[in-house]
């Protein structure tokens, strides 16, 4: 899926996550492809839950590895 297909899909839940829980995920948070985040999206608002118990969150770099 293309990111404007994407994001056309994800106005309108957005929307509805934002009124339930008052904020909106973003996709770079996650580790996941865009149709498994649209997924948990509307699973999130289906159960009222929030994404994050769909998702697993996407690794952070080292900050070691940043270490002259």
């Amino acid at each position: 899926m293309d990111m404007f297909e994407f994001g056309k899909k994800c106005q309108q839940l957005n929307r509805q996550y934002r009124q339930l829980f008052g904020s909106i995920p973003s996709p770079v948070d996650y580790a996941c492809t865009r149709e498994q985040f649209l997924e948990a999206l509307e699973k999130s608002i289906e159960t009222q839950q929030t994404i994050d118990h769909f998702l697993d969150a996407a690794a952070l770099p080292d900050p070691d590895m940043y270490k002259y």
